[in-house]
Protein backbone atom coordinates (compact mmCIF):
# COMPACT_ATOMS: atom_id res chain seq x y z
CA UNK A 1 0.00 0.00 0.00
CA UNK A 2 2.21 2.72 0.92
CA UNK A 3 4.66 1.74 -2.72
CA UNK A 4 1.50 2.39 -3.88
CA UNK A 5 0.37 6.43 -2.02
CA UNK A 6 4.23 7.04 -2.74
CA UNK A 7 4.18 6.50 -6.63
CA UNK A 8 1.08 8.13 -7.08
CA UNK A 9 1.93 10.96 -4.98
CA UNK A 10 5.16 11.29 -7.09
CA UNK A 11 3.10 11.09 -10.18
CA UNK A 12 0.77 13.67 -9.50
CA UNK A 13 3.33 16.07 -8.94
CA UNK A 14 4.87 15.55 -12.04
CA UNK A 15 8.46 14.23 -11.08
CA UNK A 16 7.94 11.37 -12.91
CA UNK A 17 7.19 11.01 -16.53
CA UNK A 18 7.24 7.18 -16.46
CA UNK A 19 6.50 5.38 -13.35
CA UNK A 20 8.66 1.62 -13.76
CA UNK A 21 6.85 -1.15 -11.40
CA UNK A 22 8.93 -3.99 -11.21
CA UNK A 23 6.40 -6.48 -10.26
CA UNK A 24 4.34 -9.01 -10.87
CA UNK A 25 1.03 -8.41 -9.10
CA UNK A 26 -2.62 -8.08 -9.56
CA UNK A 27 -2.83 -5.69 -6.77
CA UNK A 28 -1.31 -3.02 -8.61
CA UNK A 29 -3.79 -2.51 -11.26
CA UNK A 30 -5.70 0.06 -9.69
CA UNK A 31 -2.52 2.15 -9.38
CA UNK A 32 -1.33 1.61 -13.07
CA UNK A 33 -5.02 2.67 -13.98
CA UNK A 34 -4.91 6.16 -11.41
CA UNK A 35 -0.92 6.69 -12.73
CA UNK A 36 -2.11 6.75 -16.86
CA UNK A 37 -5.37 8.33 -15.89
CA UNK A 38 -2.73 11.50 -15.22
CA UNK A 39 -1.27 11.28 -17.84
CA UNK A 40 1.94 9.31 -16.41
CA UNK A 41 3.04 6.36 -18.62
CA UNK A 42 3.69 2.78 -16.53
CA UNK A 43 6.53 0.27 -17.47
CA UNK A 44 5.84 -2.96 -16.12
CA UNK A 45 9.01 -5.08 -15.64
CA UNK A 46 7.89 -8.39 -14.93
CA UNK A 47 8.50 -12.48 -15.50
CA UNK A 48 7.43 -15.67 -16.71
CA UNK A 49 9.86 -18.14 -14.58
CA UNK A 50 9.13 -21.80 -13.80
CA UNK A 51 11.45 -24.11 -12.15
CA UNK A 52 11.76 -26.80 -9.75
CA UNK A 53 13.86 -27.08 -6.39
CA UNK A 54 14.00 -30.34 -3.87
CA UNK A 55 11.40 -31.69 -6.20
CA UNK A 56 8.94 -29.32 -5.41
CA UNK A 57 7.51 -26.86 -8.80
CA UNK A 58 7.57 -23.12 -8.63
CA UNK A 59 6.47 -20.46 -11.06
CA UNK A 60 6.42 -17.04 -10.78
CA UNK A 61 3.80 -15.47 -13.70
CA UNK A 62 3.34 -11.62 -14.48
CA UNK A 63 -0.42 -10.59 -13.99
CA UNK A 64 -2.04 -10.45 -17.33
CA UNK A 65 -4.13 -7.32 -16.10
CA UNK A 66 -1.66 -5.48 -15.32
CA UNK A 67 0.45 -6.03 -18.22
CA UNK A 68 -2.38 -5.22 -20.16
CA UNK A 69 -2.88 -1.65 -18.34
CA UNK A 70 0.59 -0.88 -18.66
CA UNK A 71 2.16 1.63 -21.18
CA UNK A 72 4.86 -0.48 -21.90
CA UNK A 73 4.51 -4.02 -20.53
CA UNK A 74 8.18 -6.15 -20.62
CA UNK A 75 8.76 -9.78 -19.70
CA UNK A 76 12.16 -9.83 -18.27
CA UNK A 77 13.25 -13.51 -18.63
CA UNK A 78 12.34 -13.05 -22.60
CA UNK A 79 13.97 -10.34 -22.71
CA UNK A 80 17.04 -11.94 -21.04
CA UNK A 81 16.92 -15.16 -23.48
CA UNK A 82 16.53 -13.25 -26.75
CA UNK A 83 18.68 -14.28 -29.64
CA UNK A 84 19.07 -10.56 -30.18
CA UNK A 85 20.57 -10.18 -26.39
CA UNK A 86 23.69 -12.09 -27.20
CA UNK A 87 26.74 -10.71 -26.31
CA UNK A 88 24.59 -7.08 -25.45
CA UNK A 89 27.14 -5.82 -22.14
CA UNK A 90 24.22 -4.57 -20.80
CA UNK A 91 21.91 -7.86 -21.01
CA UNK A 92 25.69 -9.41 -19.95
CA UNK A 93 26.13 -6.81 -17.03
CA UNK A 94 22.96 -8.17 -15.37
CA UNK A 95 25.19 -11.63 -14.36
CA UNK A 96 27.93 -12.12 -12.29
CA UNK A 97 30.50 -14.55 -14.44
Amino acid sequence: MWLSLEAYDLAVHKRFDVLVLCSGDQDFVPLVRKVNGIGTRVMVIGMEVDWEYSGRKYNMHTSQALLDEASYPIILNTEVDAKTAKGDNIIDGLFQK
